[in-house]
């Protein structure tokens, strides 16, 4: 299970990122099931991620109560990611079939 936070105050964008997420999972064959978590504001996204603890997020810069840029600085401290090398793996394969098509 890939766990995936989305934070954005534009619920029409959480909508958006979602599709996008799926195409892109499908398109690089990831086999996985999605967890996919939303939230309105960065310390919600920062909470979550504490309990659940996030192998991929997707963050609004301009956000309620905590930027994304501070999200970003938080989520970025925390070193101990259990699928951080799979995913990082998985983002480099969909980077480069993104490029083909461009």
């Amino acid at each position: 299970m890939i766990k995936v936070g989305i934070c954005d105050d534009d619920l029409e964008e959480h909508r958006r990122l979602i599709r996008e997420i799926e195409n892109g999972v499908n398109t690089i064959g990831v086999s996985e099931k999605l967890d996919i978590r939303l939230f309105t504001n960065g310390k919600e996204l920062i909470e979550g991620e504490q309990k659940e603890g996030f192998d991929l997020v997707f963050l609004d810069i301009v956000t309620p109560l905590c930027d994304g840029f501070k999200v970003a600085a938080e989520l970025n401290a925390k070193e101990n990611h259990p699928h951080k090398k799979k995913i990082d793996d998985e983002m480099a394969q969909y980077r480069k079939i993104i490029q083909r098509k461009w």
